[in-house]
């Protein structure tokens, strides 16, 4: 009998094991993929804490191609979180940035329009020099990109990813109205007037003026003495200002003349107190032609309506007289500047590196969704148009914008002289501005620009 019970209990006990074997196996198996699980969460924070956080500044939206930039970016560096910032290039928006950049705030790529930004950032101390990222990596500026003339000392402190041309666009409409042919290479300012005052029309509210001032005028109103002068136009050979050179008169009273003699040009006034920008006002058909640049091309592309009949061709920016040989405005010159903050710890420094690098080369070709010239010597002159111009094909010329638009045959300028640089841009557009309201005249407003500027060129001597 107890031999009996005994191979039942040992029969149980057999029983009970076999069947808590799947039981242990599964609870096992539950908790190593637990374990597998929170592995996986531990890995998947340890690569999101690998990522590197910095920010891009520029003055275009997000919706105007930034965005899609960016994404491209982060496909190839997927380590490298990208956050876009907009500022406003204007004066003020542009002391906000320099505001930032002072107090080590979280900039760390930015765009210099032109060198009048660029000069007075590094002259701070605020702008990262890029030779060791250079000279670490496979990238040369000059072979990439082209010589972005600022390098003081052989330091460079950007990379000039983007340029522009200076030319007139034309709303072909008006033009045609006005029984105008379009402008050939040898027009003048003087032909200009004429055309501008050929398309004038109207009174009041509903007057179409033939050409425009400009929404800036501190960027605009010396384009015949740069067409003239070229290379340097602030500085004689003895280091001097150059003020009294005589373009530079003739440029102000050219803008000054077609405001209040001939009245032909929409206000200066009119634009300080709205805020608005050259090219709404001719997309809204209020003017016919103005001397500007490529940002027209954003512009077309991004707006909804268009005035009827609407399409914009484009001119050589005209001569100052009939011998000028050389316009050295016709031509493409940098203008956009990519720097990096030099107080961000080095780990934002080294991803920015890489952001920079990209932009400059593959990823270039995004700087015309902004109606820039992208500066990377890969990219040709049918993949900037077939970009920059995209489904709006219809309202631009494109022959015309080939020919003088994108112009890199033509003669440019690249400035090489900085001293006291940042200071006489300002000078030069506060006295400019002071003449442009009224306030003053053609001939005070370029002498106190040349007393003004030879000033602040003897304080740094």
């Amino acid at each position: 009998m107890i031999g009996k019970r005994r191979v039942k209990v040992t029969m149980c006990i057999i029983l009970a094991v076999v069947m808590l074997v799947p039981f242990l196996s599964a609870c096992n198996k539950n908790s190593d993929k637990q374990q597998q699980v929170s592995q996986n969460t531990e890995d998947q924070k340890g690569d999101e804490q690998k990522k590197t956080d910095i920010t891009l500044w520029t003055a275009w939206s997000e919706e105007s191609g930034m965005g899609d930039m960016i994404k491209e970016f982060t496909k190839k560096y997927p380590d490298i979180n990208v956050k876009h910032v907009k500022f406003t290039n204007t004066d003020d928006g542009n002391v906000k940035l320099d505001t930032s950049l002072m107090s080590g705030e979280e900039v760390n790529v930015f765009i210099n329009f032109g060198v009048k930004r660029l000069v007075p950032r590094a002259e701070k101390g605020i702008l990262e020099p890029l030779n060791n990222y250079m000279e670490n990596g496979s990238y040369n500026i000059e072979e990439e990109n082209g010589d972005p003339g600022y390098k003081p000392g052989g330091k460079y402190y950007a990379l000039p990813v983007g340029a522009t041309s200076t030319f007139v666009y034309i709303n072909e409409k008006y033009l045609k109205d006005a029984g105008l042919s379009a402008p050939t290479e040898d027009w003048t300012i003087d032909d200009y007037i004429e055309y501008a005052k050929k398309m004038t029309k109207g009174e009041g509210s509903d007057k179409i003026y033939g050409c425009n001032s400009a929404h800036n005028m501190t960027m605009m109103w010396d384009v015949m003495a740069s067409s003239v002068i070229g290379s340097n136009r602030y500085f004689k050979e003895d280091g001097t200002s150059n003020f009294d050179h005589p373009t530079f008169k003739t440029s102000l009273e050219f803008y000054n003349n077609i405001l209040y003699k001939d009245k032909i040009a929409f206000p200066y006034t009119e634009y300080k107190a709205t805020k608005m920008m050259n090219e709404d006002v001719f997309l809204s058909g209020r003017y016919a032609m103005n001397i500007g640049s490529n940002a027209i091309v954003r512009y077309v592309n991004n707006a909804e309506e268009y005035p009827e009949g609407f399409k914009v061709i484009f001119a050589p920016a005209p001569n100052v007289t009939k011998e000028q040989k050389d316009n050295y405005v016709r031509g493409v010159s940098f203008f956009d500047f990519l720097s990096m903050n030099s107080k961000r710890p080095q780990e934002e420094k080294d991803a920015s590196w890489k952001l920079m690098e990209w932009m400059a080369t593959e990823g270039n070709i995004w700087l015309t969704k902004v109606g820039h010239i992208p500066t990377w010597k890969k990219i040709n002159k049918d993949q900037v148009i077939d970009w920059m111009m995209g489904e709006k094909k219809q309202y631009v010329d494109v022959e015309s914008f080939k020919k003088y638009v994108l112009n890199y045959d033509a003669p440019s300028y690249l400035d090489t002289k900085f001293e006291a640089y940042g200071q006489i841009y300002t000078i030069a557009g506060e006295e400019a501005d002071k003449c442009l309201v009224g306030e003053q005249t053609v001939e005070q407003a370029i002498k106190n620009m040349k007393e003004r500027a030879d000033a602040e060129i003897k304080k740094i001597k």
